[in-house]
């Protein structure tokens, strides 16, 4: 048993000694002016990107491309590959980052990788399209407009309007307000105390909301998608939520509410402190919703 275990340690240390990776790295920082009828486009593929609001009317990028293979040469030939551009032509501001190869046989062996760091003002507005990376937005954009395919996309704090659509990833709004319209498929939402307005519709992904203290104007239609909402005690919400072909479980909540189950259809609805025109509504087709208030939570744990 000794010599098998022995055996093993030699074994697991050969193969973390074969994996040695190394790394390259090329680091740029540029600057451009942006007024407030200019636009930013953003392309990038593998691409990590950080936007920072801060208070000059001017666009910083600090890029950092990353390249990483068992062996230095080739990852430093992959590094050479990769072209970065940030540039401004008439209104808009680009950035991109491409792969320059001559040949499908000349594809890159190592593990790549882009960071993109981006200061811009308050009034800047955005639109983002990326592929197996990630989106962080912290502080306002006026105008957001994404679309990526499996990314996470992380939202902090925005007071601007969003347009997202994501597909095979994952989307984080918390503490945003203005108008939001997301569209995932295949996708994760998680949706933390967003104010304004909320259009919604997504397919074959979980749903995560959690009510602020006041009033928000949902509109959301999911399907195959379980949907969990968690109200505050003290929350002013109110809701008309549906469930077609699946249940709403409503055990977990203490807040006022009519029930209604006919022909297929469950439906609630959850009366808050405001009364608005048009009732804000969650509708679910074949996957459940479950109700929590606050209090049932703390009660839990």
């Amino acid at each position: 048993m000794k010599n098998l275990l022995y055996i093993l340690f030699l074994f697991s240390v050969s193969t973390v000694f074969s994996q040695e990776t190394f790394k390259e790295s090329k680091v740029f920082t540029k600057a451009l002016s942006l007024k407030a009828d200019d636009k930013i486009q953003i392309t990038g593929e593998r691409t990590f990107i950080y936007l920072t609001e801060w208070d000059r009317n001017t666009v910083e990028a600090t890029v950092e491309v990353i390249s990483r293979y068992k062996t230095q040469e080739q990852a430093q030939e992959d590094l050479d590959k990769v072209t970065v551009t940030f540039e401004k032509k008439g209104n808009t501001l680009y950035y991109s980052n491409a792969l320059r190869i001559k040949s499908p046989e000349d594809k890159p062996k190592s593990n790549l990788k882009t960071i993109l760091r981006l200061s811009l003002p308050s009034y800047a507005k955005v639109n983002v399209k990326n592929a197996f990376g990630e989106l962080n937005i912290i502080g306002s954009i006026e105008e957001l407009e994404t679309n990526s395919q499996f990314c996470v996309t992380s939202v902090k704090n925005n007071q601007g309007d969003m347009k997202i659509a994501s597909k095979y990833g994952k989307v984080k709004c918390e503490d945003t307000s203005g108008k939001v319209k997301i569209e995932g498929n295949r996708s994760d939402v998680s949706l933390i105390r967003v104010g304004g307005e909320v259009n919604l519709n997504l397919s074959y992904g979980n749903l995560d909301v959690t009510c602020g203290l006041n009033s928000t104007d949902y509109d959301i239609s999911t399907e195959y998608s379980p949907v969990t909402l968690v109200l505050p005690e003290d929350s002013k919400q109110s809701l008309e939520l549906s469930c077609s072909d699946c249940d709403i479980d409503i055990d977990n909540c203490s807040k006022i509410i009519d029930e209604k189950i006919s022909k297929g259809k469950h439906k609630v609805t959850i009366k808050g402190a405001s009364n608005p025109r048009q009732k804000p509504k969650i509708e679910s087709k074949k996957e459940d919703i479950t109700i929590i208030s606050t209090n049932a939570l703390s009660n839990s744990n």
